[in-house]
């Protein structure tokens, strides 16, 4: 057995004969989940971000003494018209 070398997965010019076999398809359609869930993620962020920076302008307002940092909104005026009898 002295000529005999077993490759273990390469072939004779050393590149891995596993190369040809990779799956394409399932790769590219994990990278395609792991970017959308890093985009939902960084969504995520941006919207707890900008609830945190509202709810700060909303505490500093209050505590400033102010009681109109907040606008409500009422419905608007209508008159009631009553039966003619």
């Amino acid at each position: 057995m002295a000529g005999s070398n077993p490759s273990h997965g390469h072939d004779d010019s050393g590149q891995s004969s596993d190369a040809d076999s990779t799956d394409y398809q399932h790769r590219n359609f994990v990278n395609l989940v792991a970017a959308i869930a890093l985009l939902v993620i960084a969504i995520g962020v941006v919207w707890v971000v900008k609830a945190m920076v509202a709810d700060e302008t909303l505490n500093r307002c209050l505590e400033s003494g102010r009681r109109d940092c907040v606008s409500i909104e009422a419905p608007p005026r209508q008159t009631i018209r009553l039966p003619d009898n």
